[in-house]
Order: structure tokens, then C-alpha cells, then sequence
């Protein structure tokens, strides 16, 4: 009986390959070099069968297969499309936890795709191999339950060409090398090139953290999972943190009557909605937190996140008629990995399904060897614009393709036979379909368009909010007024109800600097990314990241965030088009992009075109004048000395000084055409607001010299923002000499 659960086991691994090397370069799994180990497959007693299957894209293409000190060493030739079969030696398999030298290195002159097999009586598990190109330095690692005897959860880290150090998060209390590390302990490895490391458990090791200092590849599984039915090896290599999706759909497979297990990790704090048959909720999931989600019969499951997820579908195994299905682990691909042509082969003494995830206005589409296939029942995804359907290819070898004429789908394939199951995301027959527009829903200020051969929404435009002076307000909607509090407030932040926009916010100290009745910025706090960067006025070079102080240029999360210093100003630049400058003086300003677009609040205002409602309170509520709107975005800050209104009684202005202040030896150096200095931008940036603004800093200061040279510094900087010319204004102004605070912004 074993014997011809084998052979029929080989027949499968056989087929899912063929299955999987249409599409492999679709999915990127091509290339040139590639590393790989073969975990604990059931019990240590019995001798596994390893095997890889390599598939060749280009005529006489050589392949080299060496273990890592070994003697063992093959080179063998593939043709265009063909798929040989290369032999392991049983002692490369990994038993207990600790490191191992039997990392099998492939190496070709042109590029392959590979399968890894790993076989024992009844128990089999098959990877697809990623080529070192695609491999990262963060993982994190899921492993399904079980409690078989004498099995474990496992993964293995395996480094490439150049020696490493691992840092690995554990989850749960482990045993390395016969150390003990408890649950939420940092253990470290050292390895040398091409050396791996396996570590197991009897208990769930899914939201360890793995991090590389150079890129590795990671395997995780477990030796021999049993849930519904019997013991069989699940292995899955992961994609690194780099390579993950945000929106994912799971349709139930017509094999199980319980339920299958959908595994999410996030690596960062993260939004998802998701939407389970007719129940729709969100939750937030922690930085690597794994959560699991039930995907019954009529419960299709779709998820979008914040940022991107890792989705594993772990089918627990099932019973169904005189058959049982054993369990298997697959990563899902995102709905950005459609494609539209599949090639599917059928498997001998199997019954072979597919399940096909379409846009439902596409659905009539769908062809089976360019044959219309009427027999399908599609059934609508909730909460998607998607449906989907299985159809059923029967028993018995054949091959099929599948395709749509212009609209990407999805697709996985399963099936099996007594004490055998198998399933595979799909993979795409051609290597570079023609990218469309129609796979991505864009936001109401966005517009798709393909960069770098993908379609990806961009920014329609773009807004900008500032604080300067006294403190002086202009919100993204184009609304201006003066608010004099010296507590710290909220300027702007990310609001409303799409999950899937970064969550920042930017927050203000405002303090006085001699006269009571002004306030000026001070302190300004940008959270972002988890990160917290501050700025201290004067601080001129410096900010504190996480309250640690550190001198520009600084860079986080591999270029995602960044800070520099630009003319006299510090920058702090997300990648998703959020841009906070300030001066270290008296000048705040936030840009952001359209993509934000009804999703703001603050004293910078909700970002919905209209002024009339900036003063929108957290409540909801418009506030009837500045003071009232300031106060209700006060952020506590332990400052019991601080107000919102001008301290003491507000001071004004006569008409008789304000008529003063507008001309030319003042303020009116702004408005001066002809030869004023400024003139050329009048066209760009309306000087109106600027004057009045100066007109007002001159009043509250008793006609001081720097503020009015603050002033004009604020309209030459926005001018320059601009990329507009202005000729020397410091010399015929006098301001050569208020220089401190208030340097000219030249834009990089």
C-alpha cells in the first residue's frame, strides 16, 4: 500500500511542476543561482528521497549542482522546455536544531526554474525554489499546527555567497544547539557562506522574526502535520517582507466540509478589511502578529491592507466520499499577480479541479482551449467587484489552458486521491502579459497609469499647508487665519476611514520669543512609520529620532523615510509623498498629495477642496472662530503654563499704522512691481496673504526690524519652492544682517 501511495505521490509531484513551469518567469521565479536545504521530513529513521526538477527556458543551457563540503557535484544539460530530474544524496537532510553544512548550491549560464521534492512513505512536500535575486533580509515565519508524535514546527535560514549574522525574534521558548532561549529573547546565529541553520519546536513558531544582515533564503513548514486527516510534510519558502501584496482573495476549496486556515502576517502595524461571506469587519494587526482567519464552504475570504501582508492557505486535510485528502501549506498570490493565460495539466488516477477568481463583468470570458466553458457556476465575491468559480477536469492526464482575451484572473489548482492532496497558486503561461489599468481601483484624486511595467495609482495633485510668523495658518484648502496659542497642537494628521493610506501625523509646540501676545512654532513632532523624529528650534543640523539626537542626513527603513537639511531647513521626505520642512525658526510647512484626499484633519484642515469647513473639530462640530478651532486639536503635553489665546488683552492696530506698515519701506516690498525684487512671482504665488501677514507681525512687535525681514524671508522661500527667480532683496531692505533662523530654501 505504501508502495503505490508513492507512486502515486511521485505522479502528483511530477504534475503540479508541470503545472508550474509555464508560469514560473511570471511569477519571477527564474534566474540564474539559487540555494536551498531539505528540512526534517517525518521520522529520522526512515532515508528521504530528494530530488529537484529543473526546468530550462533557453536551448543548451548548463547546470551545475553542488552540496556545500560535499563531495557531491552534478552538471547537467537542459533544453528549451525541458524539465531533468537531479538526484540528492539522503544525508542533506536536517534533523534537530542547530546549523548544518548541506546547502545545495544551483548554478546555470542561462536561466532555470526549480522544483525541490522531498519524499518519504506518505508523506511528501514540494517547494518552488526562488533564485537568490529575490531573496531579502526580513522574514517572518508561519508554521501550521500539529501534534503528531515525534514532529515538529520548523523553518531553516540559509545564507548565500557572503557570510551572515541572524537575529532571530523567537515567539515561543526554544532549545539551539542545547541553549534554551525564552519566548521573546533574541538569538543570534553567525553563518558562514552557505551554511544553514534549522530550529524546531513542538510549539507554534508563526510571528518569529528573522533578520539578515545579508540576504538569505527561509524555508518553514512542519516535519508532519496533521489536522483533519493524516501525517504529511508541509514546506513553503517565504518571500521576504520586500516582495508582499495588500490585497488578497481566498475562495473555499470544494474538498473540505470543515474549514481551512488563512494565515496573515503583518510586518508593521497594519489596517486590514477583510470580508468573510456576508460578515465584514477590520482589525489592526501588530508588527508581527499572526492572525488566522476560517475559510469555509460559501465564505470566500478577501483582505486588504494597509501595507503589505503575507498570506499562507493551509488546507487542514479532509475526508470526502471513500477519499482522504491529506494537508498541504501554499503562499497566495496577491490580486496584482494575476495574469491572463494559464496552462493546467491533469494528473492519472487524480481528480483535477481549478478554482478561478475573475472580475464579474468578465466572467463569460473565461475559456477552456479556446472553448467558452458554460459549465461553471460563478458565485460572487462579498464585498468585491470579483466572482468565483471551480471547474472540474475530471480523472485522468490531460492538458488544458486557460485564458481570458483582456482581464487578468486568478487561479489555483487542486484535487487528489486516497491519502494524497495537492494545491498550487497558479502561475502565468506567458512571462510578460500585457500590463493593464483594469486590475487596480484608484482613489477619487488618483489616476492609474504603468511605471516600470506595472499599472499603479498616481497623484492627480499635490497641496500645501503652513504655519509661519506669529503663528500665521494656511490649510491645504486655501484657508487663512491667525491662532496665537502656545500649547502643542495637532497640524495634521491621517483621518477617515481608508485603511489602506500610511498613518503619519505632524504636531507643533508654539512659545513666545519676548512679546506675550505672539506666538511662534518651536517644536515641531513627525510619527510616521512607527518613528518618531522631532525638531527643536535652533537645533540648526540636528533632529531626534525616537528621542535619540542625530545629525542629518539620516535614512530609516531602507530609504523610507528620510531626513536632510535643505538650504536652512530641515526636510523630513516619506516615499508616499508626505514633505515636512521647517526652518528651526518660525516656518512650518506640510505637503501631501491628493492621494490624501478627504483623509486629513488638524489645523491644516480635512483636504476636501472646500475652506468653509477647515474648522472642522475632532467631534465634527465647526468651531466659531480660530481660538476655539485651535483648542479642540490641543495635544496634552505637560506644559499647565501654556494658552490658546492671546495672553492678556489682544492687542490691534490703528489704520494709520497699518497704512504705514504696507509701504515700501516696510511691507510693501512684497507688492512692489516693476523693480520690486520680488515682482517676477507675483504671477505664481498672490503676495496678498504675505502682506497682510507682515502688516500684522510688524503691529504685534511694535514695528521690529526682523519681523519684517521674517516676512520677506517667508515669501522668498515660498517663491523659490516654486522654482521662481528673485532678485537681491536683503540689501535694499537691510535685512543683510537677519541672516540667524531664517536661510534662503534652495530646493534640491
Amino acid at each position: 500500500m505504501e508502495a503505490q501511495t508513492m507512486a502515486i505521490k511521485g505522479t502528483l509531484l511530477l504534475w503540479a511542476w508541470l503545472v508550474l513551469l509555464c508560469g514560473l518567469c511570471r511569477a519571477n521565479f527564474r534566474g540564474k543561482e539559487f540555494i536551498t536545504v531539505f528540512m526534517q521530513n517525518h521520522v529520522e529513521s526512515v532515508r528521504a528521497d530528494c530530488k529537484l526538477f529543473i526546468t530550462g527556458y533557453y536551448a543548451s543551457t548548463t547546470v551545475t549542482v553542488t552540496v556545500n563540503k560535499n563531495t557531491f557535484r552534478r552538471v547537467t544539460p537542459v533544453g528549451e522546455g525541458q524539465t531533468v530530474t537531479v538526484q540528492i544524496p539522503a544525508s542533506v537532510e536536517m534533523f534537530g536544531s542547530r546549523t548544518f553544512d548541506s546547502t545545495i548550491l544551483i548554478q546555470a549560464d542561462k536561466d532555470i526554474s526549480i522544483l525541490s521534492i522531498n519524499s518519504k512513505p506518505s508523506s511528501i512536500a514540494t517547494t518552488v525554489v526562488y533564485p537568490v535575486v529575490k531573496l531579502g533580509t526580513i522574514y517572518y515565519i508561519v508554521t501550521p499546527p500539529g501534534t503528531h508524535l515525534g514532529s515538529y514546527k520548523e523553518f531553516a535560514v540559509i545564507a548565500g555567497q557572503a557570510p551572515t549574522t541572524v537575529d532571530i525574534h523567537v515567539k515561543v521558548a526554544v532549545t539551539f544547539k542545547g541553549w534554551i532561549y525564552a519566548a521573546g529573547s533574541k538569538l543570534t546565529v553567525a553563518l558562514a557562506p552557505y551554511q544553514a541553520l534549522q530550529l524546531q519546536s513542538f510549539a507554534d513558531l508563526s510571528g518569529t522574526k528573522i533578520e539578515s544582515r545579508e540576504h538569505v533564503a527561509v524555508l518553514t513548514g512542519h516535519s508532519c502535520v496533521v489536522q483533519n486527516t493524516y501525517c504529511d510534510q508541509a514546506v513553503e519558502q517565504l518571500l521576504p517582507v520586500s516582495s508582499w501584496g495588500s490585497t488578497y482573495i481566498i475562495p473555499p476549496l470544494s474538498l473540505q466540509a470543515k474549514f481551512d486556515i488563512a494565515y496573515i502576517v503583518a510586518s508593521q502595524n497594519t489596517r486590514i478589511d477583510y470580508q468573510s461571506g456576508p460578515t465584514r469587519a477590520s482589525r489592526n494587526i501588530l508588527a508581527g502578529q499572526v492572525v488566522e482567519f476560517q475559510v469555509r464552504d460559501s465564505h470566500p475570504l478577501y483582505i486588504s491592507a494597509s501595507a503589505g501582508i503575507q498570506v499562507l492557505l493551509f488546507f487542514t486535510g479532509a475526508k470526502k466520499g471513500k477519499s482522504t485528502y491529506d494537508p498541504f501549506l501554499i503562499n497566495v498570490p496577491p490580486i496584482t499577480n494575476y495574469c491572463q493565460s494559464y496552462h493546467i495539466d491533469g494528473v492519472k488516477e487524480f481528480e483535477n479541479h481549478v478554482l478561478i477568481i475573475v472580475k464579474s463583468s468578465e466572467s463569460s470570458g473565461i475559456t477552456s482551449d479556446q472553448k467558452a466553458k458554460g459549465k461553471i457556476r460563478w458565485r460572487q465575491i462579498p464585498g468585491t467587484e470579483y466572482s468565483w468559480g471551480e471547474y472540474n477536469f475530471g480523472r485522468g492526464i490531460s492538458a488544458h489552458s486557460i485564458q481570458h482575451p483582456s482581464s487578468p484572473f486568478g487561479l489555483l489548482s487542486f484535487g487528489g486521491d486516497d491519502h494524497s492532496g495537492y494545491g498550487s497558486s497558479g502561475v502565468c503561461t506567458y512571462s510578460n502579459p500585457t500590463p493593464s489599468c483594469s486590475t487596480v481601483q484608484c482613489r477619487k484624486k488618483e489616476r492609474c497609469q504603468i511605471v516600470d511595467g506595472h499599472p499603479v495609482c498616481v497623484a492627480e495633485s499635490e497641496s500645501t499647508c503652513w504655519a509661519q510668523g506669529d503663528p500665521h495658518y494656511h490649510t491645504f484648502d486655501g484657508r487663512n487665519f491667525d491662532f496665537m496659542g502656545t500649547c502643542t497642537y495637532t497640524i495634521a494628521k491621517t483621518c477617515g476611514s481608508d485603511s489602506t493610506l500610511p498613518s503619519f501625523s505632524v504636531k507643533a509646540k508654539n512659545d513666545n520669543r519676548g512679546n506675550t501676545r505672539v506666538s511662534y512654532v518651536g517644536y515641531v513632532t513627525v510619527e510616521v512609520y512607527n518613528v518618531t523624529i522631532s525638531v527643536v528650534r535652533y537645533e540648526t543640523g540636528f533632529v531626534r529620532v525616537n528621542d535619540q539626537r542625530s545629525r542629518l542626513p539620516i535614512s530609516v527603513l531602507e530609504g523610507q523615510l528620510r531626513v536632510y537639511q535643505s538650504g536652512g531647513s530641515v526636510v523630513i521626505e516619506t516615499d508616499f509623498s508626505l514633505r515636512v520642512s521647517y526652518n528651526w525658526g518660525s516656518s512650518l510647512v506640510v505637503k501631501i498629495s491628493s492621494s490624501f484626499w478627504e483623509s486629513m484633519c488638524g489645523l491644516c484642515g480635512n483636504y476636501n477642496g472646500d475652506a468653509r469647513d477647515d474648522f472642522a473639530t475632532p467631534a465634527g462640530a465647526l468651531a466659531a472662530n480660530p481660538v476655539e478651532f485651535g483648542k479642540s486639536w490641543k495635544v496634552e503635553d505637560g506644559d499647565r503654563f501654556c494658552w490658546d489665546d492671546c495672553h492678556g488683552e489682544c492687542k490691534s492696530c490703528s489704520p494709520e499704522l497699518v497704512g504705514r506698515y504696507k509701504a515700501e519701506p516696510f511691507c510693501g516690498w512684497i507688492t512692489k512691481k516693476s523693480s520690486g525684487p520680488f515682482s517676477r512671482c507675483h504671477s505664481v504665488i498672490d503676495p496678498k496673504i504675505y502682506l497682510d501677514n507682515c502688516v500684522y507681525d510688524l503691529c504685534m512687535n511694535d514695528g521690529l526690524k526682523e519681523m519684517l525681514c521674517q516676512a520677506l524671508t517667508s515669501y522668498a522661500d515660498t517663491c523659490r519652492r516654486e522654482g521662481m527667480a528673485i532678485s537681491d532683496w536683503r540689501t535694499p531692505t537691510g535685512c543683510c544682517e537677519y541672516t540667524q533662523g531664517d536661510k534662503e530654501i534652495i530646493e534640491s
